[in-house]
């Protein structure tokens, strides 16, 4: 699966994208990624041109929040908390095995914001998602 491939089913959802270097959490050299991520489909596919094995990640923007959990059982446990089921939503399985979640924002999330967060037993929520190769037939619907 190249860059072009794993990027373009975000961008067509209008979830910003940029390039990391290749099996890293790095952005190339000279990248400015809070200004460069773009939904552009030819931006995306000069970058696909530079490197296709560079890495997909996902910008937070104002209608799209993400979840990752880096601890098993992350959602359902936090969902649990809420008092709700396991949303139906775009999920991706992390390298570690554990799991991204994509999600509209509502009011309740845009007041929470898109942040950094370090759990105490060392799982994180991030403004940025890191998408592993995926063939997009496999993204459940966003929620």
């Amino acid at each position: 699966m190249s860059f072009l491939s794993i990027a373009t089913p975000f961008i067509q959802l209008g979830i910003p994208v940029f390039p990391l270097s290749p099996k890293t959490k790095i952005p190339p050299s000279g990248l400015h990624f809070l200004e460069e991520a773009t939904i552009d489909p030819k931006k995306v596919a000069s970058w696909n041109e530079e490197n296709p094995d560079y890495n997909v990640a996902l910008l937070a923007n104002d209608e799209f929040c993400f979840l990752e959990f880096d601890v098993a059982k992350g959602m359902s446990t936090a969902a649990a908390e809420m008092g709700h089921e396991i949303p139906l939503t775009r999920t991706q399985v992390s390298g570690k095995g554990f799991g991204h979640y994509i999600f509209k924002h509502t009011e309740r999330s845009r007041a929470l914001g898109n942040r950094s967060v370090n759990l105490p037993e060392g799982g994180e929520w991030f403004w940025l998602s890191v998408m592993p190769p995926t063939s997009p037939a496999s993204l459940a619907p966003i929620a």
